[in-house]
């Protein structure tokens, strides 16, 4: 857990648990990525040169034609995000995760791979392929909006009220809307400035 005022919070809210929280850890991923990534081109192109940074160098080359060899056009990553997020909010995953603390660090430590896993697609994929893989997992959190929206007659997360879930349904549908729309205006926008 982040801080005691975010466990309280995580603890009886449901909208918290399942967006902000988990979009604390998948970002926290994508930063250390991003992170290490600057240290290591930083000392690439320092005009210091000893074993180490050669080594590393070799190192970040490898990794770098790893991914593309492995991963092309991100379909890999695309993959494995669906499955973790998938996994991770079918309601006796998510209900048994928040009865076993320890269940519930594999779960935050997933999510932190979620955010190395957008790195890794960041690097091989082209603007289209990004907005395409973005609008794919939007409409998968369309689908369960929808689910959680108009099926109030089933409890799917027992552990929080059942108003909770319909207004989390509700908060996923719009976002879907939000992000879809805007990432297809980017996208348009970008392919228009290229014409220019």
């Amino acid at each position: 857990m982040i801080t005691p005022y975010s466990e309280k919070l995580e603890s009886e809210n449901l909208m918290y648990h399942m967006l902000p929280e988990h979009l604390i850890y998948i970002s926290s991923g994508l930063l250390m990525c991003f992170g290490f990534e600057e240290l290591i081109l930083n000392s690439v192109i320092s005009k210091k040169k000893n074993s180490f940074r050669t080594k590393l160098t070799k190192i970040y080359s490898k990794l770098i034609a790893l991914n593309f060899k492995i991963n092309s056009h991100g379909i890999v990553t695309a993959v494995l995000i669906l499955i973790i997020l998938i996994y991770w909010h079918i309601p006796e995953v998510f209900t048994f995760a928040w009865h076993d603390d320890s269940f519930h660090i594999k779960m935050h430590i997933s999510y932190i791979t979620v955010g190395i896993l957008i790195f890794l697609m960041d690097k091989v994929t082209s603007l289209l392929e990004k907005s395409i893989f973005t609008i794919i997992i939007g409409k998968f959190m369309l689908i369960g909006g929808t689910i959680l929206l108009f099926n109030n007659s089933n409890h799917y997360y027992i552990t929080y009220p059942i108003e909770q879930q319909t207004y989390v349904g509700l908060f996923m549908v719009l976002m879907d809307m939000i992000v879809g729309s805007t990432v297809i205006v980017y996208t348009f926008l970008q392919y228009f400035k290229k014409w220019d």
